[in-house]
């Protein structure tokens, strides 16, 4: 089959850099109030100015005020040669870059002075951006925004929007679209997810110094750090072992940066940070429940009442183990709903997104599980012991779990470590993404023609063994949960085991939410398929079987199973990925999103 190996590039796109302009000089020509917006953006970035326009009484109040601060270098130039030559005195100081302002329609500067600058500076090669003139452009200034922090000092987040000289002022309402949409405080989340980052880095920097020559290479086994799906080894003989705890630190801030809502990111403060990498990065957690877990210093979703702290009543208090669903917060129950809007305590699993967390009242105390790569067992003990401590106090406490509780989700240890605490957890099941990812994604795990059974296993071992995957059948869909961590080493076993190397394969990834997306392709190319679909998006999940292309297309194909369907099985792909190595989507869907939007409309009566 012939099949585009790599995506092909469609042009026209912006290539979008962070270019640090430190030691560099823009110069303006203009003196406008673009001009002093182009000085401004450049005076934050740590670059220096030199402004080209008339005499300075002319130009705008905050170009003044910037000359008489010495923040800018202001060249009077009248005459156009005047301005050619103010151009090439800048030149040899520093790379240089240049923009003009005052060229647009209702500006003074014509159409041929234009032209003639712009010449002057690709005789020169400075590269040039025009205002309204696109075609002239060598770069662009996308419209911009950078975050500041609680305290008003400016953070290091930053988001620019550009619709490629199509629409600037529509670029300036998407921007404040976007702006509008995140946390107030987001830019103190990015700041402290960079002290997180910056002290593991550090402690990586030390650990490469310590380590011997008689030691493997740490470029392996530290090369991916950031992706969030890598398997990491529980602690356990060598917990202590350098390269280990390197791993675990990098992952750990890698899944805090994916998973944790950007509230909860913002809110964290030094003693917090300092906990997170310091005194959860050693292996210094039980492996089994106990009561002597000590509560360490641990950051809040949101700031709990008075009447919600341990100990202030004498009621006894209550558990109820809750299935957050598949993720979006449309399709958590009627129940779980409940029990999140009554809960004076809720102790969330990390994988729980926080659009569902935000329906938690306000003054509802939120811990989310600090399960750092390698300590799971320690954290769930952690978990099942706030939850016992909370119901002594007589708190009504929600645990909350992705998915449903007991679908991988270790739902029944919780139970019976409840139960021999004294109390008999109420089971809230949540909806399984186990069946309900892939109809989110438009493949159904049974469908008459295609497939007549549904298998359901995990992509992790017990105690990190190999996973023991079943033998191929025609007519069964296997689902593999968590599994996007070793796609390769189960495509490898698959394939042992006499799965077609033109079976379907799926991979959904934040399934129901606005970020979902759906890679698809055979066994034999999903791999390089998945890696050049971009960024991972966990939690990611795995779908096999030809029950995948039974609803592809306006006819679908449900004669999988008809008698010698398999003899036509490559024509039946060909047709499906009509010429591609896959196939890929994004999001649940317009008739998802359009139902979403008439049904949240007030009803009028």
């Amino acid at each position: 089959m012939d099949t585009q190996p790599f995506r092909e590039p469609a042009g026209g796109s912006s290539l979008f850099l962070g270019f640090n302009s430190r030691k560099k000089t823009l110069i303006v020509i203009g003196q406008n109030r673009l001009a002093a917006s182009r000085v401004y953006t450049a005076l934050d970035a740590d670059t220096s100015v030199v402004v080209i326009g008339n005499a300075l009484e002319h130009a705008t109040e905050e170009i003044q005020h910037r000359v008489a601060k010495q923040q800018i270098v202001y060249i009077a130039a009248t005459t156009e040669e005047d301005i050619k030559n103010a151009i090439k005195s800048v030149l040899g100081t520093s790379i240089t870059f240049a923009t003009i302002t005052d060229s647009t329609l209702d500006d003074v500067r014509s159409v041929h002075s234009v032209e003639s600058l712009v010449e002057t500076c690709r005789s020169l090669n400075i590269p040039l951006n025009v205002a309204d003139r696109p075609e002239f452009c060598d770069y662009i200034f996308p419209t911009s925004h950078r975050f500041t922090k609680k305290d008003g000092s400016p953070s290091p987040l930053q988001i620019a929007v550009t619709t490629n000289s199509k629409g600037c002022r529509l670029a300036s309402r998407i921007k404040r679209e976007l702006i509008s949409h995140l946390p107030s405080n987001i830019g103190d989340a990015v700041s402290n997810v960079g002290q997180l980052r910056s002290r593991a880095k550090h402690y990586l920097s030390r650990m490469k110094l310590e380590r011997t020559t008689s030691q493997s290479s740490l470029s392996e086994e530290l090369a991916d750090f950031d992706n969030v799906n890598a398997a990491v080894p529980q602690l356990g003989k060598n917990a202590e072992d350098a390269p280990e705890k390197a791993l675990r630190r990098m992952r750990w801030v890698a899944q805090i940066s994916e998973y944790w809502p950007l509230e909860y990111l913002a809110n964290m403060d030094e003693a917090a940070i300092d906990s997170l990498l310091d005194a959860y990065g050693e292996p210094n957690q039980p492996s089994t429940p106990t009561n002597e877990i000590e509560s360490k210093e641990w950051p809040v979703l949101q700031s709990p009442s008075e009447k919600h702290a341990f100990g202030s009543t004498s009621s006894r208090g209550h558990i109820v183990l809750v299935g957050a669903g598949l993720g979006s917060p449309e399709l958590l129950t009627i129940a779980a709903y409940r029990a999140l809007k009554t809960a004076d305590l809720v102790l969330s699993d990390k994988l729980v997104p926080s659009a569902v967390l935000k329906l938690i009242p306000r003054t509802t105390e939120v811990r989310i599980a600090r399960k750092f790569p390698g300590n799971a067992e320690g954290a769930q003990a952690e978990l099942m012991n706030w939850a016992v401590e909370g119901a002594q106090a007589g708190k009504v406490v929600v645990r909350l779990k992705q998915g449903d509780p007991f679908v991988y989700g270790r739902g029944g240890e919780e139970v019976v470590h409840f139960r021999q605490h004294g109390y008999e957890a109420v089971v809230v099941p949540g909806i399984s993404s186990a069946m309900s990812a892939p109809l989110m994604a438009g493949i159904p795990v049974t469908q008459r023609g295609a497939s007549d059974s549904y298998l359901l296993c995990t992509g992790v071992g017990r105690g990190g063994k190999a996973l023991s995957v079943p033998a191929y059948v025609r007519s069964r869909t296997l689902v593999i949960l968590m599994g996007v961590a070793r796609l390769a080493e189960l495509v490898s076993s698959l394939g042992t085991l006499g799965y077609p190397s033109n079976v379907p394969v799926a991979i959904i990834e934040q399934a129901s939410s606005p970020s979902q997306r759906v890679v698809m392709s055979t066994l034999k190319d999903i791999v390089s398929s998945y890696n050049m679909a971009g960024e991972q998006r966990p939690p990611g999940m795995i779908v096999v079987g030809w029950t995948i292309l039974s609803l592809q297309g306006s006819t679908g194909d449900m004669s999988v199973l008809d008698d010698g369907g398999e003899q036509h099985d490559e024509e039946r792909v060909q047709k499906w990925l009509n010429g591609r190595l896959s196939i890929v989507s994004e999001g649940c869907g317009n008739a998802w999103n359009d139902w979403l939007k008439e049904v949240s409309r007030p009803v009028i009566l």
